[in-house]
């Protein structure tokens, strides 16, 4: 390994399971890619069995560095931390639950080296749930990415590697998000520079009922509100307040509740919002709402009645979707 490695992999550590903390260090230490250092932050100094765990596989690969904060500080300023001590060019993301498979590293370097242009990038996933795998896709142009930036992070974090610096300032995540931090480098990204995907599942994307993301779900509303605000305001997309709550229902929070006639009705100006916007892709957008849409009414409706409603939508905006229609039907087998 060179003095300076060309890769820094960081990782923040809390309290996982053992067991998922020895797959996730274990995927990286045996990534086909070599020339990393892996910096492991502990965010927990009181998660002995961790840190014991990593300070043997420190004594058995040179690679590990492990900084263990002196008391719990959150992901956010633990990332940062790994970043401000990482060497490397480029920052590999890795989540102490889950497992980047094998040439990883070395097709994501291969991939930034070649496309200079980009700035930062992810993958496509496999979401692992309940001991079922299931294929996550992930955009990899320009259009798609801002035009899916509203309803959901273009990148997947555990799967992102991006520059350390850009333009000699250290890219780091704004530690005023608790929480979607990642969202939120992503959108202050794409206001200057480009961001894209390799759209193959090179990471097993772990959901558990025990992850943070999970428990900590309302206060996790409070920075989804505020990065959807900073998306709208960055694709120039202007809505009444109104309009602004029934797409946080639609997009992110469920339990906000709106009568049908009002999310239909919400659909056709977002349509007329953004039918001419040649920096966004209509279709892209409109299958996104309207998927949205599916899943609220078929909780109201019976098939053939959503089938109709859906039906009569799609005419209204002028696009139909196969792929939600086949999602319409699903809900009733």
């Amino acid at each position: 390994m060179q003095i300076n490695p060309l890769v820094s992999v960081v990782m923040s550590v809390y309290k996982e399971r053992i067991e998922w903390l020895q797959q996730s260090i274990a995927s990286v230490l045996s990534q086909s890619y070599t020339d990393f250092e892996f910096i492991i932050i502990c965010d927990n100094p009181s998660y002995r069995e961790g840190i014991d765990f990593i300070k043997e596989c420190q004594e058995k690969d040179k690679r590990i560095i492990l900084i263990v904060n002196k008391e719990n500080k959150g992901l956010t300023k633990s990332l940062n931390i790994g970043i401000n001590r990482a060497r490397g060019k480029y920052i590999v993301r890795m989540d102490a639950d889950d497992i980047s498979l094998p040439t990883r590293i070395a097709q994501q370097v291969k991939y930034m080296e070649s496309h200079p242009q980009i700035v930062a990038s992810g993958t496509g996933a496999y979401k692992w749930q309940n001991s079922t795998l299931k294929r996550l896709h992930r955009r990899d142009n320009s259009k798609s990415l801002r035009s899916m930036l509203i309803f959901e992070s273009p990148i997947y974090h555990p799967s992102a590697i991006f520059l350390k610096e850009i333009n000699g300032g250290v890219v780091n995540y704004d530690e005023s998000f608790k929480y979607s931090q990642d969202y939120a480098l992503w959108i202050s990204l794409l206001k200057k520079y480009r961001l894209s995907n390799i759209d193959k599942p090179l990471i097993m994307y772990r959901i558990s009922s025990e992850q943070i993301s999970s428990a900590k779900h309302n206060e996790q509303q409070i920075y989804a509100i505020q990065n959807l605000k900073s998306a709208l305001a960055l694709l120039g997309i202007e809505m009444s307040d109104s309009d602004f709550n029934i797409l946080l229902s639609l997009t992110r929070n469920p339990e906000l509740v709106f009568d049908l006639k009002e999310i239909e009705a919400f659909i056709l100006r977002f349509a007329d919002c953004i039918v001419r916007r040649n920096d966004l892709s209509y279709r892209e957008m409109i299958s996104y709402v309207s998927l949205a849409y599916i899943n609220r009414v078929t909780k109201e409706k019976r098939i053939l009645p959503s089938i109709y409603s859906y039906i009569k939508l799609c005419k209204n905006v002028k696009h139909f979707s196969f792929y939600n229609f086949f999602s319409l039907i699903s809900k009733y087998i």
